[in-house]
């Protein structure tokens, strides 16, 4: 589909979707970014803040990338939870990084 037409957005998120799936974070970072500039689809932005919730967690923690990505995670699905679109599922986002953040605190990471 990219070859065809280099700004389809439906197959950067293909792309990003396979990465993301495969354990790829920062390839599935990349596509999702792409598609998103190219359209601004919320989807596109609830699927980035996971992706980039799961490149927090595999950070090490003396890593400065980790806060980044985490920070960069909340805020790619709070704003899609207060625009109400995807809001089920960036509510679910933000819900699952609130648990994930008091899990690694309780363990003292």
């Amino acid at each position: 589909m990219l070859t065809d037409d280099p700004k389809c957005h439906e197959g950067m998120f293909g792309l990003a979707r396979i990465n993301y799936i495969q354990g790829r974070y920062e390839a599935a970072e990349k596509w999702l970014m792409k598609a998103y500039e190219t359209k601004r689809d919320f989807a596109y932005r609830v699927w980035l803040g996971y992706t980039q919730m799961q490149l927090a967690k595999i950070c090490l923690p003396e890593n400065p990338k980790r806060q980044k990505f985490a920070q960069n995670a909340y805020s790619n699905l709070e704003r899609c939870a207060k625009e109400r679109k995807v809001g089920l599922y960036a509510n679910f986002g933000l819900l699952q990084m609130a648990l994930e953040l008091s899990e690694l605190q309780v363990k003292g990471l």
